[in-house]
């Protein structure tokens, strides 16, 4: 999509694009919906483990509230300690087993405008091969929003880890930073500046509706 189509769709819309809805927004905070829902649709993420055979593992806790929720463990030992040190800490939530991958780690910025999404371009060079993977990853997010009927516009951050040759959903991010927001608009060649003020107006519009 050229730069004039994206300025017009901010300038008929006044889009939010601060962050998601509620809903979206509990998804990201539980790592346990977010795999069911992505393995739905045929997205990679790292296998959830009954009982650890090989060592490193990850222990999670499913609701995000601090980097404290995931550890790295190296030994039957410390999986005991560290669940226990999790379980104490996050009544509330399921704690959980995970593979541990190693690879090449990206970031990738998109703004979901309630139909489609139009990802920032990569400043990392890919081989071929992970080119190709990436844009099959994006085609399916694309679809996955589709037809869950995401019903917010706004952006959403993929952490993503080039592990058995393809590429695995870490987690998501849907309220980016301000430089995030930032990046996005300036390469995709937008006035940041006009994004912001469209933002304010829509949320001036929320306020007056409600």
């Amino acid at each position: 999509m050229v730069q004039q189509d994206i300025v017009r769709i901010f300038k008929k819309n006044y889009l939010n694009v601060i962050c998601a809805n509620q809903k979206w927004y509990n998804l990201e905070n539980s790592r346990l919906i977010l795999k069911k829902l992505l393995l739905y649709y045929s997205i990679n993420v790292p296998q959830t483990i009954k009982v650890p055979t090989t060592f490193p593992t990850l222990i999670k806790s499913d609701l995000k509230k601090s980097n404290q929720n995931e550890k790295i463990i190296r030994n039957m030992e410390e999986l005991l300690i560290q669940k226990n040190i999790l379980t104490v800490e996050n009544q509330d939530s399921i704690i959980f087993l995970e593979e541990f991958l190693e690879g090449e780690k990206i970031s990738i910025t998109s703004l979901w405008d309630g139909k489609n999404l139009f990802f920032e371009p990569l400043s990392v060079n890919l081989t071929e091969v992970q080119e190709d993977r990436l844009n099959l990853y994006k085609t399916k997010l694309n679809i996955l929003l589709s037809d869950e009927k995401a019903d917010f516009i706004g952006f959403l951050t993929s952490n993503l880890i080039w592990a058995k040759n393809d590429w695995y959903v870490l987690d998501y991010k849907l309220i980016p930073e301000n430089k995030d927001i930032e990046n996005f608009a300036q390469n995709l060649k937008i006035d940041f500046l006009y994004l912001l003020n469209s933002t304010i107006y829509q949320k001036l519009n929320e306020i007056q509706e409600d």
